[in-house]
């Protein structure tokens, strides 16, 4: 029998070839051009699986994932998402979605996540089946359990994931080859089950515990959460923990777990970050060759014009022509050095430095540029920060970048601002957090270019920006576990604001600031 698929997007051309090739594997396909349109089609014709693009006008694919799951729990649910959404695509993963497959889709990829799909429906299926007939299998004569267990026992010890099954009282009666092959202890070498879960699995035996005790009611039966799991050998193994107690007339009868050895999904997701950062930096490349060229642009006319000087023995070219050349010299390199720190995989080189010693070092070292253009460069010190954990150099780094954007903006355009200003303000945030913020009166940017501000390659100074500055700033200000927000208005000016953890690796959390 053919399996039911919605496919879900709004791109014509990617409706047209998956669906063609979703009919030539053998399933029957349904296709939605909006998500919209999708969750019509869902409540129709309930297909087994749903393949939705997580970037959509109207309702997104992490939406339509929601309301799907809300309506269908069982129903498996594979997001496409494009370069740069690795954060959505581990969202839908948290949203219980099935697996994530990236544009340009490969079938091979395809393929492996829709039998994923496959074998969770199955599995889904069978342990449905049996918790609706334990009641009555139990009751079933003697040789048909028997031929029942042994089927299911069959499965569970064939299983790639660690099964742990218990009874009433804590006693493991259940613990696969993969639950052994993973923690590391055979069977035989658990005497005090109860500790045993407490010291391998923690999340799993603090809710067994509170079950034994009465405190989980058979309305609520279920643990699905990631955890860690502690090896014999003192590994540390992050794991996806899936937990079901099982209950008989409310009363518990024994509870089943299946561990999910996430080490091999970190790996992929790692692989990816770091595929899609090539990618990026391709792309760029490619944009940047326009720049490129107007620098060599202006190598050659410094080239005439020193040629010229010598020619006519004129001092004034040779000057001129060898600032052209000393101007677009520094362009080329600084255009490398961002390039460089952009494609460059790194750990922040963390020392113990005051942020506000940072800031006075770029507030003193744009001031000299800052008057020169007529604008008023300030700060706002914030002296209860003291001394944190940081790289001083990237920090530095963003810092340069935000304030220099910050005077372009003060002056570049075609009238002039009234009073220009900028000024670098820190302050400490509630949950271990500071705020390093960079605040201009300039010309602002409108919704339009704020959604742009990030993209691959984007700059608002034309040919005089490369568009990596507020990338490179980005990638500096996550790799400190940090986040970088911007707020800004069309003639009312921009504000950058960077949040930055107090503690080494964690990661900044809270309210927005506003």
């Amino acid at each position: 029998m053919k399996t039911n698929l919605l496919l879900i997007d709004d791109e014509e051309g990617i409706r047209k070839v998956l669906g063609l090739t979703l009919k030539d594997a053998g399933y029957e396909v349904s296709i939605a051009i909006d998500g919209e349109h999708g969750l019509e089609l869902f409540k129709q014709e309930n297909p087994a699986i749903v393949l939705t693009d997580i970037k959509m006008p109207g309702l997104d694919g992490i939406e339509v994932l929601r309301r799907i799951k809300s309506i269908s729990p069982d129903t498996e649910v594979i997001v496409i998402t494009g370069h740069g959404e690795i954060e959505l695509a581990i969202k839908s993963l948290q949203l219980e979605a099935s697996d994530f497959i990236t544009k340009p889709i490969h079938e091979e990829a395809l393929f492996i996540a829709l039998k994923r799909a496959e074998e969770k429906l199955a599995w889904k299926r069978l342990v449905k089946r049996y918790n609706e007939d334990l009641k009555t299998r139990i009751q079933e004569a003697t040789s048909e359990l028997k031929k029942s267990y042994a089927f299911q026992d069959k499965l569970l010890q064939s299983s790639m994931d660690g099964i742990i099954g218990t009874d009433h009282a804590g006693k493991i009666i259940l613990f696969n080859p993969s639950a052994q092959n993973l923690t590391g202890y055979p069977l035989e070498e658990i005497q005090d089950p109860t500790l045993f879960l407490k010291q391998v699995v923690p999340e799993w035996s603090a809710f067994v515990a509170r079950a034994l005790q009465g405190l989980c009611p058979a309305e609520t039966p279920c643990l699905v959460t990631q955890g860690q799991l502690f090896s014999k050998s003192g590994e540390t193994i992050p794991i996806q923990l899936s937990g079901t107690l099982l209950f008989e007339k409310d009363r518990l009868v024994g509870t089943v777990c299946c561990l999910q050895d996430l080490r091999e999904l970190e790996r992929l997701q790692k692989e990816l970050l770091r595929a899609e950062r090539l990618a990026a930096t391709g792309q760029t490349v490619a944009g940047l060759a326009h720049a490129i060229k107007n620098i060599l642009g202006g190598l050659k006319g410094g080239r005439f014009m020193v040629n010229k000087g010598f020619e006519l023995n004129e001092m004034k070219y040779l000057k001129d022509g060898w600032d052209m050349v000393e101007r677009n010299i520094e362009k080329i390199s600084g255009l490398t050095k961002d390039l460089l720190e952009f494609c460059r995989d790194r750990e922040p080189e963390r020392e113990m430095i005051d942020p506000n010693r940072l800031v006075q070092e770029v507030y003193e070292l744009f001031q000299v540029r800052a008057q020169q253009l007529g604008v008023t460069l300030s700060v706002d010190l914030d002296e209860k920060i003291g001394a944190i954990s940081l790289d001083p150099r990237g920090i530095h780094e963003v810092l340069s970048n935000l304030v220099g954007n910050a005077l372009d903006a003060c002056t570049l355009g075609e009238a002039a601002r009234p009073n220009p200003e900028v000024t670098i303000r820190s302050s400490l945030l509630p949950e271990a957090r500071i705020l390093l913020e960079v605040r201009d009166n300039g010309l602002g940017m409108d919704k339009e270019i704020r959604k742009k501000l990030f993209t691959i390659f984007f700059s608002t100074k034309g040919s005089r920006g490369t568009g990596l500055g507020l990338l490179l700033s980005q990638k500096i200000v996550q790799e400190h576990g940090g986040e970088i927000k911007v707020h800004s208005e069309p003639l009312k000016g921009s504000t950058f604001q960077v949040v930055l953890p107090v503690r080494t690796g964690s990661q900044a959390k809270g309210d927005p600031v506003q």
